[in-house]
């Protein structure tokens, strides 16, 4: 056990990061690294089209100085989730070069990572490092 805590203080000293946070730098990446190499693999739900469509109607309601108002009246877009997300994603959509529903569920991993990150940050401010790390692995 003595051995063990000279060597976290040797890691500390040498990367001026707290043993807890370092380990949380691994899990990030490890979490990156998982979303990149399987967000195509994920299937399609049976919203995906939805959140695709609101998107979609959002994007033409907002680029039509807001006349167009499909996106308030037809059941598909289901304007009470909101546009924050549904209108990026499918902005990625037509951008990145997967498929509409890949570039989707790609957004919602990277939200996903986004919040893990958000968590640790809450977590350690209210209980220190090592909580912050303990609530982004059982995120």
């Amino acid at each position: 056990m003595r051995i063990f805590k000279q060597r976290l203080t040797v890691l500390k000293k040498q990367s001026g990061l707290n043993p807890w946070e370092a380990a949380f730098a691994i899990l990030i990446v490890a979490l990156i690294v998982t979303v990149v190499a399987t967000f195509r693999s994920y299937g399609v739900s049976w919203d995906d089209e939805f959140t695709r469509a609101q998107g979609a109607d959002f994007i033409r309601w907002w680029t039509s100085g807001f006349r167009d108002r499909v996106v308030l009246s037809t059941i598909t877009s289901e304007y009470i989730y909101g546009a924050l997300f549904s209108a990026p994603a499918a902005a990625l959509g037509e951008i990145l070069p997967f498929g509409k529903y890949e570039s989707i569920h790609l957004a919602i991993a990277l939200v996903a990572v986004f919040g893990v990150v958000i968590a640790f940050l809450i977590a350690r401010r209210l209980a220190g490092p090592r909580a912050g790390f303990l609530s982004a692995l059982l995120l």
